[in-house]
């Protein structure tokens, strides 16, 4: 069965959430340039707020994701009660499993499946540096 506009949709947003919570926003005043401490993205910005040729191109990520590994997609889909929030958690986990940032596929209790996921997360790289200037409508 093929994934649904709004199915993917949810999980590109949750794939940006994820995006806004982990990455420091190097342009904030707050951002400490010698040590690179400062506040996440999140503190900044929303989903909203990003350019839309971004989110196009994230989408095509999640989008192939989906569609090269559907039945494992599926099933991680499935074992969340709410189908809205595990189609929110595939973006979200894609995101974290793919940059390194601690928790994701593996992090649920579907040990074979995540397990699965996370390898074919992890294939993909940790994508092109985040260039803030460029990903936001208002910087």
């Amino acid at each position: 069965m093929a994934v649904t506009m709004t199915e993917l949709d949810v999980a590109t947003e949750g794939y940006v959430q994820a995006l806004l919570l982990t990455y420091l926003d190097d342009t904030h005043a707050d951002h400490d340039q010698g040590s690179g401490d400062g506040p996440f993205l999140d503190r900044t910005y929303v989903v909203t707020d990003v350019h839309a040729s971004y989110m196009e191109a994230w989408r095509e990520v999640v989008a192939a994701f989906i569609n090269e590994n559907e039945s494992d997609v599926r099933e991680y889909v499935d074992a969340f009660s709410d189908g809205r929030e595990g189609w929110s958690m595939i973006g979200y986990d894609l995101l974290l499993t793919r940059s390194g940032h601690g928790p994701g596929f593996w992090d649920r209790g579907l040990t074979d499946v995540g397990g699965r996921l996370a390898g074919a997360a992890l294939a993909l790289g940790q994508g092109p540096p985040l260039e803030i200037a460029n990903v936001f409508n208002r910087v």
